[in-house]
């Protein structure tokens, strides 16, 4: 059966993402309070209500990419061949995601969500998101239960070395050769944590 997307359902992910890509540069050129739906539409080419087809309010425009991408990262989890740990896994996904969209879209998205304290806090929440779907796979390899601290411990560390290696890379501090490097890194540093006693 051919899996391939319809013209109409490549229309709406090309406008989908024409939309997120257009607000995101709003954004950052207005300040997220001072940029409505309204201005997103226009400067898109669409009336709000379209706008609304597409995304459930402003802010969604900001993290429907995340809400993606915890799903990938739950579903890679859960399937990954026998033998795959879950660490190694996650890391690779994040490799993934780290490297799909340019810098400069990083970086924006970035300066906007830390500029304001709500977006921020969306922000923590979809990471803690993150982190516990990566730490239920973490504790099920190590069959821990749940009064064992380390699993998420270990993915907290390993969360926040990703992200610390993703932002680097971001902001041209980190070359691209050098970025498998970074991740690695911050694996080994979590699996430390697993293996303590």
């Amino acid at each position: 059966m051919d899996q391939r997307p319809t013209l109409r359902a490549r229309e709406r992910q090309r406008r989908h993402l024409l939309i997120a890509d257009t607000a995101l540069r709003l954004f950052a050129e207005r300040g997220y309070e001072d940029t409505t739906v309204q201005d997103i539409a226009t400067a898109v080419g669409m009336a709000p209500r379209t706008f609304f087809l597409h995304f459930p309010g402003k802010d969604d425009v900001l993290f429907d990419l995340d809400a993606r991408r915890c799903a990938d990262l739950a579903d890679r989890l859960a399937e990954r061949p026998p033998g795959a740990g879950a660490l190694d896994t996650a890391e690779r996904v994040v490799h993934d995601w780290i490297t799909e969209r340019g810098a400069e879209t990083e970086q924006l998205l970035a300066r906007v969500i830390g500029a304001s304290p709500p977006l921020a806090a969306r922000a923590r929440l979809q990471a803690f998101r993150y982190q516990e779907s990566l730490a239920a796979a973490l504790r099920a390899e190590l069959t821990a239960g749940p009064e064992d601290p380390r699993p998420a411990m270990a993915a907290a560390a390993a969360l926040t070395g990703w992200e610390h290696a993703g932002r680097r890379h971001a902001l041209g501090e980190t070359a691209a050769a050098d970025l498998p490097a970074l991740l690695t890194l911050a694996t080994t540093a979590a699996a430390a944590v697993l293996a303590a006693a």
